[in-house]
């Protein structure tokens, strides 16, 4: 009993030196340090990426050595992914991150050096993708694990989808400043601004201010990387809710990731022959989509009727996958290639929209409900699986798209997306979950 007494008053003082450091530290600060941090290495790292991918091709003038630096761009970090959940919950989250910028943005240095030596070679450009690729992998599960340390709960919603929105904007300019300062200024150069652009984040990310954790360290704590990982499989098995959610997103993102990359620009590219120019129209607004469902997510509280909503906005992406096929429509098919343009635009906005305003009230509930101590093995299994179910859902239909005309491949796209949110809508431990939400708010299920 004197034993259980003690253990309670000792959670107790953690609770109350918690509340305590929490008074004195600035979570506004904190806010702006890591999205301006976010923004400068962000807009950097597109610039160099998309330079280096000019580089590549006009140095060897081969799309297959392309494609490698692409696939080594992302493949390890995809597979070293759940290890990194590991250790970043095992280890200070802060220097993880201050760290990984450094290291990068001195790696970047490293580079330009070897550069100015005068080697060139693709094996050189690999390398450098595969250590950047796994150094930042760590970097984005410590963030995505430390936002709800970072910031008061209530704004944990708005700071995701402010990352929402700051990814989306730098997806639009970063390839065109990446296309114009490559024509401009060196290579070697461009090494140079995103290597000091990437130790400047590290330096800001220093500054941060955690707020300290209540949590009493579990048995994962103290257990070695393979157990760690078998207990994060039972962690998500136990908690039904999160293993509904996590199942879905990676079945859902099998589909997305095909139907954003590869038929939509096959559609407008290959079968209704737009411009270039038309097509990058096209493929933006799905930023701006994502711009604007981010400006809707800073209002207050809106995460959570929007997880209530989770079903009606993919619904919508759903509706509008299957309107995809408007071109074959006999007015359109010899009707202004522009028209065909805006409408697609107008579609892509609203798909941005609705993926966003349905993803980052997931993201968050995972933030907030999943242990400090257990968020970034969570996160990276559920990148991992999600790295892994894109290539096959690509290659899937590519072979569709290779045999099948392309309006019933939308169209078969859609009916799966709407027979999902139907029988995913109707789960038990879906609906128990926005039961206990409705039971909160004193609402009724949908």
């Amino acid at each position: 009993m004197d034993i259980l007494r003690v253990e309670n008053k000792l959670a107790e003082n953690r609770i109350t030196e918690k509340t305590k450091a929490e008074k004195v530290i600035n979570f506004k600060l904190n806010f702006i340090l890591l999205a301006s941090g976010r923004v400068v290495t962000g807009l950097s790292a597109s610039i160099l990426g998309f330079a280096l991918g000019l580089y590549v091709l006009d140095f060897t003038g081969s799309a297959s050595a392309f494609s490698m630096l692409l696939a080594f761009g992302s493949l390890p970090g995809i597979f070293t992914n759940i290890l990194a959940g590991v250790f970043v919950d095992k280890h200070n989250k802060k220097k993880i991150m201050v760290l990984s910028d450094i290291f990068s943005g001195s790696l970047a240095l490293l580079f330009s050096l070897v550069l100015l030596s005068g080697i060139k070679s693709i094996m050189f450009f690999i390398v450098y993708s595969i250590i950047q690729s796994m150094v930042q992998s760590l970097f984005g599960l410590a963030v995505g694990a430390s936002i709800p340390n970072i910031v008061n709960d209530e704004n944990v919603p708005r700071v995701n989808s402010t990352f929402q929105g700051i990814g989306a904007v730098i997806s639009i300019i970063g390839p065109i400043i990446g296309a114009i300062v490559y024509k401009v200024i060196d290579l070697k150069l461009i090494f140079i601004i995103d290597g000091f652009a990437l130790i400047f984040a590290g330096t800001m990310e220093a500054l941060l201010r955690f707020r300290p954790s209540a949590a009493i360290p579990d048995e994962a704590d103290k257990t070695g990387y393979l157990q760690d990982i078998r207990l994060t499989f039972k962690y998500l098995l136990d908690r039904r809710v999160l293993a509904f959610f996590f199942v879905f997103a990676v079945v859902i993102n099998t589909v997305y990731n095909p139907v954003m990359y590869l038929i939509l620009p096959y559609i407008n590219y290959n079968v209704i022959k737009i411009s270039g120019l038309q097509l990058s129209i096209i493929q933006s607004s799905g930023a701006v989509g994502v711009i604007l469902a981010a400006l809707i997510l800073q209002i207050k509280n809106m995460d959570k009727k929007l997880l209530r909503k989770f079903f009606t906005m993919f619904r919508l992406q759903a509706v509008l996958v299957l309107l995809w096929a408007f071109p074959n429509i006999s007015l359109f098919k010899e009707g202004n290639k522009w028209d065909v343009t805006l409408i697609f635009a107008v579609f892509i906005t609203l798909y941005g929209m609705s993926n966003t305003m349905q993803n980052v009230p997931m993201v968050t509930y995972f933030q907030m409900q999943v242990p400090e101590n257990m968020r970034a093995r969570l996160f990276s299994v559920l990148s991992t699986a999600a790295g892994i179910s894109s290539p096959i859902g690509m290659w899937v239909y590519g072979i569709l798209l290779e045999k099948v005309n392309w309006v019933y491949v939308t169209t078969f796209s859609g009916v799966i997306m709407l027979t999902i949110a139907l029988f995913a809508s109707r789960n038990v431990y879906y609906r128990s979950f926005i039961r206990e939400l409705d039971m909160q708010k004193g609402g009724n299920v949908p």
